[in-house]
């Protein structure tokens, strides 16, 4: 397997499910837990580990490791360590930031994305049967909204996929790669096609 996609694949594990609660009301008792976590109103600094930071406008917020887990199982995705949230006060949309301290990637080989497409859909299934286990909704990778794309100059390794949930909303998770000499810094936009 190519470097670049064994990259891609090693840290494409993660699909997320889009916003929709931001839409809801505020009586929703997911809605209300949201509230609840411990953010940091922008205007702020919130820090990614102890490698990056990430300015927080007036109308955001952030969330460090621990509420970032439980927001996104309150999304209805798998939570895990060492993730963090950035997302507009009114929930519409979110990125979650994480560090892989995994040392330098080489850039040297192009990506195959037909490749990289079966390896996601493949972790799809896998993902989905865990996603089932603890009884969250389902969410089928249809393919890609942006066609995977690695920058040189800049070290960016970019792509977005199109998601269909079983409530047949669409989301697409916007996913970008910054390789470093250090490791690998990973951001995941998640929205709906059109969001704002």
């Amino acid at each position: 397997m190519k470097a670049l996609t064994r990259f891609a694949f090693v840290f494409a594990l993660s699909l997320f499910a889009g916003a929709a609660l931001a839409q809801q009301g505020s009586n929703d008792q997911a809605w209300v837990e949201l509230k609840k976590l411990d953010w940091k109103y922008g205007p702020t600094q919130g820090d990614i580990a102890t490698v990056a930071s990430i300015g927080v406008p007036k109308d955001a917020m952030f969330l460090g490791s621990v509420g970032s887990r439980r927001f996104l199982e309150l999304m209805g995705n798998l939570g895990s360590d060492g993730k963090y949230t950035f997302a507009p006060r009114s929930l519409n949309w979110f990125a979650v930031f994480n560090f892989d301290p995994s040392g330098y990637v080489k850039d040297d080989e192009t990506l195959d994305p037909d490749e990289l497409l079966g390896i996601l859909k493949k972790n799809n299934v896998a993902g989905n049967d865990e996603r089932r286990r603890r009884g969250l909704e389902t969410l089928v990778l249809e393919g890609w909204y942006v066609v995977p794309h690695y920058d040189i100059q800049t070290k960016r390794l970019e792509w977005g996929t199109k998601l269909r949930e079983e409530s047949g909303d669409v989301t697409v998770n916007y996913t970008i790669r910054l390789l470093g000499r250090s490791g690998v810094m990973n951001a995941t936009l998640v929205s709906s096609p059109g969001a704002r």
